[in-house]
């Protein structure tokens, strides 16, 4: 397949002639400015690019979509088996001075070439936020996500958080609630709601327990074990699965050298470097 026009779906509606567009400018510049920054790099290969619809596809061989909340666009790409690229926050902090970009899936379903470098990228940029791996005692840190959220797959995030209390307490454990921050979900029954930050959180953690939340990225990381329950988690494979499983504690090295190719500053986004890795082995250009 040769690729030679891509539609973009992840600018405000209307975007940028509407004047009314402009008012989402403030709490969408880091996703306007990372696409600016893709489409400069892709028109760098000779790819043409332009903004298309906020939730309908075109007919441009490439459709890149701001996480996974467009159906149409989505099901038209599968439909039509052209690429998708799905844009999103980085994985490693600082999250909005990084952009993920997946192929065809969301997160950990998406495809992300392999690292390319024997681990050089992870210790530039990333190896100062890795910690040996802990083992010790503390409370069970459970983390709520933003109901309704992509990443959920239409999972009650309430009733999964009651449920996976209810299971932690049977099992002996003390369990602190830490509510996603942009959503304030009130604390599940027989748990104590943290309002610290995540940092002090994550330092009286024994392990932390999740659906799909990037948290636990940070946790593993850290060197805190882990829970995580949904493979769309980019922190899965370093994960146990299910509550009462054993914690798992696995050599990190790959999966490190990996993640350090899965997200793009806006100066390689605009240059192209991360738009000529994505389709590294992959697709022809």
């Amino acid at each position: 397949m040769y690729l030679r026009s891509a539609s973009f779906h992840t600018y405000p509606r209307g975007w940028p002639y509407n004047p009314g567009s402009w008012l989402s400018y403030s709490r969408c510049r880091y996703r306007i400015e990372a696409s600016n920054a893709l489409q400069e790099g892709m028109r760098s290969t000779g790819i043409k690019t332009t903004i298309g619809p906020k939730r309908k596809p075109s007919n441009a061989d490439i459709a890149v979509i701001w996480s996974w909340k467009h159906p149409q666009i989505i099901a038209a790409a599968r439909q039509d088996q052209r690429p998708l690229i799905v844009m999103e926050r980085g994985f490693i902090q600082p999250r909005f001075e990084w952009v993920s970009l997946a192929l065809n899936g969301f997160n950990n379903r998406g495809y992300f070439p392999p690292s390319a470098d024997n681990g050089e990228r992870w210790q530039r940029h990333f190896s100062h936020h890795l910690r040996p791996w802990k083992d010790r005692k503390g409370y069970a840190l459970l983390i709520g996500q933003v109901p309704g959220d992509a990443s959920l797959n239409g999972v009650d995030i309430k009733n999964w958080a009651q449920s996976r209390t209810d299971m932690l307490r049977r099992a002996g454990h003390t369990v602190v609630y830490r509510p996603h921050p942009l959503a304030e979900t009130v604390a599940p029954e027989g748990a104590v709601c943290s309002r610290q930050d995540l940092k002090s959180d994550l330092s009286g953690a024994e392990f932390v327990i999740t659906y799909s939340s990037t948290t636990a990225v940070e946790a593993v990381l850290e060197g805190i074990p882990v829970c995580v329950e949904d493979a769309g988690s980019v922190a899965y494979p370093m994960a146990s699965h299910h509550i009462g499983e054993p914690l798992r504690r696995p050599d990190r090295t790959q999966w490190c050298h990996n993640l350090a190719w899965r997200q793009w500053s806006i100066n390689e986004l605009r240059n192209g470097t991360a738009w000529r890795h994505l389709l590294s082995g992959f697709f022809p250009l």
